[in-house]
């Protein structure tokens, strides 16, 4: 009886820890960017989801703060990011709740963060 429990106890903790990777979506992408992520490249940059607003922040000091969209196009989930000179598009490779890849799309070079 005692292995039973502990059998049974082991899948209820498995199946808890275990992650399905969904699909991103504009409605889901947004609830995934909310907070805050911090580059795998370089742990002084961070970039925070405020709703509709990114920040970026380097060495604690706010950057630039502007509005993004999340678009979906035949080819996967991008974010847009409306600056006050520039608008910046980027490619989300991967989302998850601790994991985010983008790439750059002016220059072609992957950002990694993490929570």
């Amino acid at each position: 009886m005692k292995n039973i429990i502990l059998s049974i106890l082991a899948i209820f903790l498995l199946s808890g820890c275990h992650h399905e990777y969904v699909e991103p979506t504009p409605e889901n992408g947004i609830a995934l960017l909310q907070g805050t992520w911090i580059s795998t490249d370089d742990k002084e940059s961070q970039i925070q989801f405020q709703d509709e607003v990114k920040v970026d922040i380097y060495m604690g000091e706010t950057m630039n703060q502007d509005v993004y969209v999340l678009e979906l196009k035949e080819d996967g989930l991008y974010l847009m990011v409306n600056g006050d000179e520039d608008n910046f598009e980027y490619k989300i490779n991967k989302i998850t709740e601790k994991e985010l890849s983008l790439t750059y799309l002016a220059r072609g070079n992957t950002l990694k963060y993490t929570r």
